[in-house]
């Protein structure tokens, strides 16, 4: 089974946090981001999934991928990204950026992300696949370096913008392996009744589980949901 942990993410410039609406953070596309602890003990093969669930406000970078704590030290390359004319760029590092793209509403929702599985990089939006292809993966773990990944945080080597991300955040995923179509469907139908697709008549839109009592602290300590390898008996 795949057990999930929650992961620190260390918080810069004060991103605001809402409470209602599904939950959230707003990054500002100013000088707004966080910074996750190191998952090499985590992500240790060359094999992983990111999935993130934002509404996207303006051109940036949603997440990067560092081989350190520190912003664009060592190795780092922008993974998820908004570039201009409305296009969501998702990316894996082989000696260059190796990238996809499709178009992308601003001012929406949205699960972006994508999977590989050691052969094939596939993009994902809203739960569907968009394109694909065939790739090595370098990555910084089997280089010597440890893994973080920056929340909104502005790149040197980006995929067309590098600015600061401007978008809410309510989710972050990252999987040590690459997940199926399937499961990324699973996913954005498990989440999308938060952000008012497929809403619930009779739902809070601050709790799923109309509990009301979590707060800004435990919010941020469960953003970042990690999937451990597979543990079999």
């Amino acid at each position: 089974m795949d057990i999930k942990n929650s992961v620190n993410t260390t918080l810069y410039n004060s991103p605001s946090y809402t409470s209602t609406s599904g939950k959230y953070l707003t990054f500002n596309g100013v000088n707004q981001y966080g910074m996750t602890g190191n998952l090499a003990s985590k992500v240790t093969g060359n094999t992983v999934t990111l999935m993130a669930w934002i509404y996207p406000t303006g051109n940036g970078v949603i997440v990067t991928e560092l081989g350190t704590g520190s912003t664009s030290s060592g190795w780092h390359d922008a993974q998820i990204e908004i570039t201009g004319g409305n296009t969501l760029r998702v990316a894996i590092w082989n000696s260059n950026s190796v990238q996809l793209s499709t178009s992308i509403t601003l001012n929406a929702w949205h699960l972006v992300g994508f999977t590989y599985d050691g052969t094939t990089l596939v993009g994902y939006k809203d739960g569907a696949s968009f394109s694909s292809v065939v790739t090595q993966r370098q990555n910084p773990v089997a280089n010597g370096n440890g893994l973080y990944y920056g929340i909104g945080l502005t790149e040197t080597t980006n995929l067309g913008s590098g600015a600061y991300g401007s978008f809410r955040l309510g989710d972050f995923q990252v999987f040590d392996r690459g997940i199926t179509a399937d499961e990324v469907n699973r996913i954005y139908n498990l989440y999308a009744y938060r952000y008012g697709i497929y809403p619930v008549s009779n739902w809070n839109p601050g709790e799923p589980n109309d509990s009301g009592g979590e707060d800004y602290t435990q919010f941020v300590l469960s953003l970042i949901h990690i999937s451990e390898p597979t543990r079999r008996s």
